[in-house]
């Protein structure tokens, strides 16, 4: 589980790492993504992925950015 805060209209960033790999993210009903579908992280050891998002006034989070496997 992974906890955030943020203020209205917020640019932020989530770094996601997969320590020993093989896990799933789940976002809350809160987040926005292209076409409704959650990003799909990367699951091999040691990934890392960069997730970038803005919040809008309404306090919705949405996805603008996703970079797998950053290194």
């Amino acid at each position: 589980t992974t906890a955030y805060s943020t203020n209205n209209s917020a640019k932020w960033t989530l770094e996601y790492n997969s320590g020993a790999g093989s896990f799933t993210l789940t976002l809350g009903t809160k987040f926005l993504t292209m076409g409704g579908v959650a990003p799909v992280v990367s699951t091999s050891a040691s990934a890392k992925d960069i997730l970038k998002f803005e919040t809008d006034s309404a306090g919705n989070h949405l996805l603008v950015d996703h970079l797998k496997a950053y290194a």
